[in-house]
């Protein structure tokens, strides 16, 4: 089971500078994701909500599995993988530009097996999507709402965390 973690409040300090070191590596050329996801064509399209899309599509990304590890200068050094993953494309430009940010902060703050890893981003041309580990078999969210079972908050607790 996976886990996103969602920001209780957007109103936080701005972002710590080593978050926006880490932001520099994870970021994505657009050209890329465009490519990957055909200019985000309906084929590839899984889902959506309020302010975004999301698709499925085949990436090269950063192998994470060994950045911990790693001493690097430069961006291009670092290993990458082809993976598959879900792109989430922000369309409210209203909201969307700080759900973007504090989505970015969160995740790159956060690493629990449980929570889904934010792989990448790309901010060009007001286009604003991020790109995360591909969950196979549907969010919690997807697992609740497809089983008949109703779970008190302790069993919740319990099970999930």
């Amino acid at each position: 089971m996976v886990i996103i973690l969602a920001s209780a409040s957007l109103n936080t300090p701005l972002l710590t500078q080593d978050i926006i070191l880490q932001m520099d590596i994870l970021k994505i050329p657009l050209s890329e994701i465009i490519q990957a996801t055909e200019n985000f064509a309906s084929k590839y399209l899984v889902g959506g909500g309020g302010y975004s899309w999301v698709y499925r599509a085949e990436l090269d990304v950063l192998d994470i599995q060994y950045m911990s590890s790693i001493e690097v200068k430069r961006k291009e050094e670092l290993p990458k993988i082809t993976k598959t993953v879900a792109i989430k494309h922000i369309t409210d430009k209203m909201q969307g530009k700080e759900r973007f940010l504090k989505e970015i902060e969160s995740l790159t703050s956060c690493k629990h097996p449980n929570i889904v890893s934010l792989l990448g981003f790309s901010e060009e041309n007001d286009t604003m999507v991020l790109v995360y580990e591909y969950v196979f078999n549907g969010s919690l969210g997807d697992y609740f709402k497809s089983t008949r079972t109703s779970l008190t908050w302790g069993q919740k607790n319990t099970n999930f965390s």
